[in-house]
């Protein structure tokens, strides 16, 4: 008899706040163990600034917010690992509408 074990994932949000000292905050942003679900909550995305869980500065850095990934091990105990999310949906019209903004705003970076 074999038992299979899903695997846990888990999303950390971080934030991080000032440039000396810096104030940095965590908290689960999501958490399940579903890849795909997560894909389907938070779809990755190749257009800058579409990505919900793509890192964001802000200020000049001043406010930083990035996302870890991590599974849970059969000791307790969360691992780091890599974005486990895969593109499962077309582009969407937001990222059409950004894209085209990004295109507008820094048509240097498309020629």
């Amino acid at each position: 008899m074999s038992t299979t074990v899903a695997t846990i994932f888990r999303v950390i949000a971080i934030t991080m706040q000032g440039f000396s000292p810096v104030t940095v905050t965590e908290r689960v942003k999501w958490i399940g163990n579903s890849p795909l679900e997560l894909s389907r909550q938070f779809p990755p995305s190749e257009v800058w600034g579409a990505d919900a869980l793509a890192h964001r500065e802000i200020e000049d850095g001043y406010f930083i917010y990035d996302y870890r990934f991590e599974a849970l091990q059969p000791d307790g105990t969360w691992t780091e690992i890599d974005d486990p999310r895969e593109r499962i949906t077309p582009v969407t019209s937001l990222e059409r509408e950004i894209d085209a903004e990004n295109r507008r705003l820094f048509p240097g970076d498309y020629m």
